[in-house]
């Protein structure tokens, strides 16, 4: 589901945004690095995601793979962190949707960052694959989290270090305020922050420890696991539709998937949008743990369906708070 900013491209990086002709036609999402280039990608203006879920549970993660547990969080000193507020930083595609997201952290390599992901349940650090927990330090709080065996990309200078996945942002002890607009992110310790009482309120359902929303797609109700690391929502198994334009993707496994994307009308805290979806018929490594998740799950809900936005996140209540889309920038 999402992820760091490479500047140049290999087979596991993936792009968020389509984008038609050549070798730009394959298009790899985030979920888990399943998707990946079956050719090099244009330097400058790739997202590298070779992550997934931290978890060492038994459940699958949205790679199925299995994880370790949330991270565990600590204020880096005492009474700092009722409010742990910490810069967001994005870039954007040629079509001005968000790419990558990425928040500075600390750890044993040094400062970088980390790529926001929440189609990956845990946190983690990019290392040779490790259970033993670690600390990183995210503004005033510090972390614990597992390693994952892949290597760090650069972003202005730094290092990408890993990935901030959903476990930050549900925990029930905390409300979380992903502010794209004033490109912050936050977790608040003593309750939702002031001004959000007149924002769009809307449940969502816990997947495997991801946030999955409930959406109306040309009509049909459907459950989608919400994915800041695919650029829009996509649907399996879907078929294409004539209208739409066929795309051709691999995963991970060496599988090469024929894709179609087009317009849908997609209704989604009381908006309406038309917007890009990807259709999938048939996706033989994500269909194999999908209904693990949830038994009703559809696809991914994409960045271009929840809007440029501030989005407020109750783990305890598990809601999710909207604020008006904003032009992004």
């Amino acid at each position: 589901m999402s992820s760091s900013v490479a500047r140049a491209g290999s087979c596991r990086r993936h792009r968020s945004a389509h984008a038609f002709g050549g070798c730009a036609a394959i298009v790899v999402w985030s979920l888990g690095a399943l998707l990946s280039s079956a050719c090099s990608t244009p330097s400058g203006e790739d997202v590298a995601h070779p992550e997934r879920d931290a978890q060492t549970s038994a459940s699958p993660t949205v790679d199925g793979s299995a994880g370790s547990g949330d991270a565990v969080a600590e204020a880096a000193s005492p009474g700092a962190c009722d409010v742990n507020e910490v810069s967001l930083t994005l870039t954007f595609d040629e079509d001005s949707l968000v790419d990558s997201q990425l928040v500075p952290v600390t750890t044993a390599r040094g400062d970088g960052w980390l790529s926001i992901d929440t189609g990956s349940a845990g946190t983690f650090v990019y290392g040779p694959d490790s259970t033993t927990k670690q600390p990183i330090t995210i503004g005033c709080e510090t972390l614990r989290v597992i390693s994952r065996d892949f290597e760090a990309e650069m972003y202005d200078g730094k290092p990408i270090l890993g990935v901030l996945g959903s476990d930050f942002f549900v925990s029930p002890a905390i409300v979380a305020d992903f502010d794209y607009p004033k490109h912050r992110i936050a977790r608040h310790a003593k309750g939702a922050p002031a001004g959000v009482d007149s924002y769009v309120d809307v449940p969502y359902l816990d997947a495997g420890g991801h946030i999955a929303v409930r959406a109306e797609v040309d009509g049909l109700m459907r459950v989608l696991l919400w994915d800041t690391g695919s650029g829009h929502t996509l649907l399996v198994p879907e078929l294409g539709r004539d209208t739409d334009t066929k795309v051709p993707i691999g995963d991970v496994s060496g599988a090469v998937i024929d894709a179609w994307i087009g317009p849908s009308e997609i209704v989604f805290g009381g908006e309406t949008k038309q917007l890009p979806t990807y259709r999938v018929p048939k996706w033989p490594y994500f269909e194999s743990y999908q209904k693990t998740l949830l038994p009703d799950l559809a696809g991914l809900f994409g960045r271009s369906s929840m809007g440029f936005r501030r989005i407020v996140i109750d783990g305890k209540a598990r809601r999710l708070r909207l604020g008006p889309i904003e032009e992004a920038k």
